[in-house]
Formats: structure tokens, sequence, C-alpha cells
């Protein structure tokens, strides 16, 4: 995903080859703030708040992908025990 400013730069900074998640850190982060911030104190702080919200979604969306996994795992229980209640009772039926 790329976004274009109208001159023709990208915003994420890397228009020909993209941009991988591991390029992105605090540094990185503070170097664009640091283009809309005079002060370099203040891009540093911004750089910081943005990392807190960042980790804070992370841990959300994993916690949320545990729940769906855990919840997947407990389906594939239920069924695993449906059949086989219902092969023992087809089984039953078939040696009597």
């Amino acid at each position: 995903m790329f976004v274009q400013l109208a001159g023709g730069e990208d915003v994420l900074g890397k228009s020909d080859k993209g941009l991988h998640p591991h390029d992105i850190d605090a540094f990185w982060l503070q170097r664009k703030l640091s283009k809309h911030y005079d002060d370099p104190m203040l891009a540093q702080t911004r750089a910081g708040e943005v990392l807190s919200i960042l980790k804070v979604y992370s841990a959300a969306v994993m916690l949320s992908l545990n729940a769906e996994i855990i919840t997947a795992c407990l389906v594939v229980v239920v069924l695993s025990v449906l059949f086989v209640s219902k092969l023992s009772v087809i089984l039953g039926s078939v040696l009597t």
C-alpha cells in the first residue's frame, strides 16, 4: 500500500520497493515525524505515543486471534466427539 503526495513522493518513503514492516521502528517513525515538527523532542514524543498506540492495538489483535484459535479448537473437539459418538452408534448397530 502506497500513499502518494502531490509531489509524487511516497509518504511511507519507499515508492519503488515498498516498505517492509521490519523497517518501521522508533527511529524511522521519528524521522518521518520530524518532517512535520520543528522541535525534535516533540517529534520524539509523538513517535513514542504512536508506538504505544500500536503496541496496544497489536496486543488487542493478538488476544482476538488467540480467542479465535481457541474457539476453532473447541469446535474441532466438539465435532470430533460428535463424530466418535455417531460412529460408535453406527458400529454398534452393525455389530449387533
